[in-house]
């Protein structure tokens, strides 16, 4: 019985997949191909209505021929033209191969101002040619280069079962290349990234070459024109570095960072104050050690050798109270930046605090070592020193060990700020 039953089951089956292939071959028989055929040439930038003056949509052979003819006639060099008179050629040939379909061209066109105008005027004449044609489908003739823009704008009104991409021998290639010529010429003219190099900087040049020639002819004893090719040449090196240098990357970064977290401002100038005071203990130590030592030290090279220690000495006693300021100046701002964006790195900026205030009184420890150079390692100024050393390594420990308890009791307040440097 089992057997019997399978054997049932099989051949249901096989009669079920049968109609079903039998259904499928029907309604492919009786699937209708389109009889209304349309031939259909796209002129994106209205050249047609810009140069005849003729209005679009143009509907029937006479008409895109008159359409074609006058344009031919007012730009021999016009590539619109040819596409015309290959969609008449399209239409003469199909529809003299014709059995049963019925075939009709016709010509549309976009808007010189391009974009979303020209799109939007196409789709309503397409719209009015298929409903004037009773088009069922449409043949497409392109000139190589719009049907990727329209081809969706017609499909949406019927549907098209083959694109003709049409050009004379040098226009598909060269329009390509002048569509992407225009296109950079049009960001490097209208996009405000380019447009500072490309329209200001020249512009700037041209009203100071200008500027400069009208003081000559105003002072023609004084050369100005000189001047003006000085200061041009300036700005165009000037240019060339801050482009060269990203300068103006490094800028709009910093402006970004500041707007972002204005607290960096905080960091930015301690910097910049800490550097001013280190720079300025420099030039004091430079310019005040010739009134500390003897002149004979500076003008003979084996003297100066020979005193190099004294000179040591004369500059580090007039410096180093300012490169130390300038060093806690920079490590309390990135303190404070610091404590204002919750960072950890509030505690290793304060150990390097403590360690740069050690570190400028040891050196200025060692200026009366230098003046008086000892002869043994037990005189007592030596041993002084050694204790002032010892001391620093005791108060570094002990500073270690508060900040490292700070950090724990204060671990959940100060989380790591994203992006902190």
């Amino acid at each position: 019985m089992s057997i019997q039953g399978s054997e049932r089951e099989a051949g249901k089956g096989d009669r079920q997949r049968k109609a079903k292939e039998q259904a499928t071959a029907e309604e492919k028989m009786e699937a209708k191909e389109p009889k209304n055929i349309l031939i259909l040439c796209v002129d994106r930038d209205d050249d047609v209505g810009e140069k005849t003056g003729l209005r679009t949509p143009i509907l029937g052979k006479e008409q895109v021929l008159n359409a074609a003819i006058q344009l031919i006639t007012k730009d021999p060099e016009e590539a619109d033209a040819n596409t015309l008179f290959e969609a008449i050629r399209i239409f003469e040939s199909l529809r003299a191969r014709a059995v049963d379909e019925k075939y009709e061209v016709a010509a549309v066109a976009g808007s010189s101002l391009g974009g979303l105008e020209a799109d939007r005027k196409i789709a309503r004449e397409v719209q009015e040619v298929v409903k004037r044609s009773s088009a069922e489908a449409i043949i497409l003739v392109s000139d190589g280069f719009t049907d990727q823009d329209v081809s969706p704008i017609i499909q949406s009104y019927a549907p098209i079962v083959s694109v003709r991409r049409f050009a004379v021998k040098h226009s598909e290639s060269l329009e390509m290349s002048w569509l992407i010529l225009s296109r950079y010429l049009a960001m490097l003219f209208n996009d405000p990234r380019y447009t500072r190099w490309t329209l200001g900087i020249p512009g700037l040049a041209l009203v100071i070459f200008s500027t400069f020639y009208v003081l000559n002819l105003l002072f023609p004893e004084s050369s100005f024109l000189a001047y003006a090719s000085i200061t041009i040449l300036a700005l165009l090196g000037s240019v060339l570095i801050v482009k060269g240098f990203r300068i103006d990357k490094a800028m709009a970064l910093v402006i970004s960072e500041v707007a972002a977290r204005p607290a960096i401002l905080i960091k930015v100038f301690s910097l910049i104050a800490g550097l001013v005071v280190c720079i300025l203990g420099i030039t004091q130590g430079v310019s005040l050690v010739p009134k500390l030592v003897p002149p004979e030290y500076l003008t003979d090279p084996m003297t100066a050798l020979n005193h190099i220690n004294l000179l040591a000495a004369a500059f580090i006693d007039v410096s180093v109270l300012y490169i130390t300021i300038g060093i806690v100046i920079l490590f309390l701002g990135r303190i404070l930046y610091a404590s204002f964006v919750r960072s950890p790195q509030v505690w290793s900026n304060l150990a390097a605090l403590v360690a740069s205030i050690l570190t400028g009184e040891t050196l200025r420890r060692t200026t009366g070592i230098l003046r008086e150079i000892p002869t043994s390692p037990l005189d007592p100024s030596v041993l002084v020193f050694f204790l002032w050393i010892a001391f620093s390594i005791l108060t570094m420990i002990a500073s270690t060990i508060v900040i490292h308890r700070l950090r724990r009791v204060y671990r959940d307040r100060l989380t790591r700020f994203e992006g902190d440097g």
